[in-house]
């Protein structure tokens, strides 16, 4: 045994060890490299190296670690940085606070509050490498993390947190939402008369697809609001939804109509509700030809012009191209009108039925417009552009449908 060698397979510990193993480690190109300046600060550096790493005692109290600066570099560097969700930002904070703590170190320590079916999985106190896999090999074999969701947002005590702010305030907003919109649209009946109605036609697809908008918009907010409430976890559906939600926007998947960008969804949610109030009303009229509609609140305002000249084509076994449509500004007692509201004349006003005059106002409201599809054509000079408006004064400019009307000079004998 005395005539035998030592080895030793550890660093040797000391500072000027540490100082040599530092040194030895830089290649000589780079240490020798100009300036000289250079090879004073890789001695610096070796310095502050070997003390930091000599001043580490082999026992450290927990309270002492810096939970904080560990938290911080796993939450915003090392995990955090590729995560672009809120959300799951929030998730991962909630992991951090939990594991990276004082309290890790003690036995009772909770990892998952509901591992084995009630029972709690622990923290390990072992050390050793040989205990540490046998630890891990007594684990059930399941996929945690995918169940893990709502662990994630409760403390070390299983009570649940406080929610995020921006969680808080959406889950009020999807609540007024809801409040706020119609249950159901009741559908239009169908007979064997009303089938070959033409305008019937129309506003039977108007209140199918309105009806079907508002059942795929409460599906969407009722899925919110159980995410807000931790009922449900979120999936890459309801990740999108409320990402679009919390920024003011309109999702995409509502989008069944155009809408100018720069509308918030606030603004396009009250709009919604009078379309679907409007259809609400539609869909309980006796007599579709007497009812004064807004024709901005239908999705597809110009396939009602259509349907208006189809059915007064067929009414009257008229081609359609001898028919020519023919405006009225206020209400007559005509049988053979369709009624429509929610129409600007843009550069001028109305004095008087269709008596109209140039005006300094970029555009003027309209009561009731009456349209009438007639063989006759309609007299007159330049058109004057009417365009139907929204119920938000922030959705006028997504029209993609005009009337031209025939101007005519005040004083003139107004058109039929």
């Amino acid at each position: 045994m005395r005539a035998s060698r030592v080895v030793v397979f550890e660093p040797a510990t000391g500072l000027k060890a540490n100082l040599l193993r530092s040194l030895t480690s830089i290649p000589p190109q780079r240490l020798t490299k100009a300036p000289t300046e250079r090879s004073i600060m890789y001695l610096l550096v070796c310095w502050l190296h070997a003390l930091v790493q000599e001043r580490i005692r082999p026992n450290v109290e927990p309270d002492r670690l810096p939970w904080t600066t560990l938290r911080t570099l796993l939450s915003q560097c090392i995990y955090g940085g590729k995560i672009d969700n809120e959300f799951d930002q929030v998730l991962l904070d909630c992991v951090l606070e939990n594991l990276f703590t004082a309290k890790s170190f003690e036995q009772d320590h909770v990892l998952i509050s509901k591992y084995d079916g009630d029972a709690a999985l622990f923290t390990s106190t072992i050390s050793k490498k040989d205990q540490m896999i046998g630890w891990v090999k007594e684990l059930k074999n399941e996929q945690l993390p995918a169940r893990l969701d709502e662990e994630l947002a409760c403390g070390d005590d299983g009570k649940e947190e406080a929610k995020p702010q921006w969680m808080a305030q959406l889950g009020e907003l999807v609540k007024q939402w809801l409040q706020f919109l119609p249950k159901e649209i009741v559908k239009m009946r169908r007979t064997v008369e009303n089938i070959k109605d033409l305008l019937f036609r129309f506003f039977e697809r108007e209140v199918n697809l309105g009806s079907q908008l508002l059942k795929d918009i409460r599906r969407d907010l009722n899925e919110i609001a159980a995410v807000c409430r931790a009922e449900k976890k979120q999936n890459n559906e309801t990740r999108a939804l409320a990402a679009s939600l919390q920024k003011g926007e309109v999702p995409n998947g509502w989008k069944i109509y155009s809408v100018p960008r720069e509308v918030t969804v606030l603004d396009w949610m009250a709009d919604l509700n009078t379309r679907l109030k409007q259809l609400m009303h539609i869909g309980a009229a006796d007599n579709l030809k007497r009812e004064t509609f807004w024709l901005g609140g239908t999705f597809s305002p110009e396939a009602y012009i259509t349907a208006t000249r189809q059915q007064v084509a067929q009414a009257n076994t008229w081609s359609l191209e001898q028919l020519n449509l023919h405006i009225h500004i206020g209400r007559i007692d005509n049988t053979d009108v369709f009624r429509i509201s929610g129409i600007d004349i843009r550069g001028a006003k109305s004095i008087g039925g269709n008596k109209l005059e140039l005006c300094k106002l970029v555009k003027s409201e309209c009561d009731v417009v009456e349209l009438s599809w007639k063989q006759d054509a309609a007299e007159g000079t330049p058109p004057i552009v009417f365009v139907w408006r929204s119920s938000s004064t922030h959705l006028t400019n997504r029209v993609p449908f005009v009337i031209c009307h025939r101007f005519l000079p005040a004083g003139s004998c107004p058109c039929r």
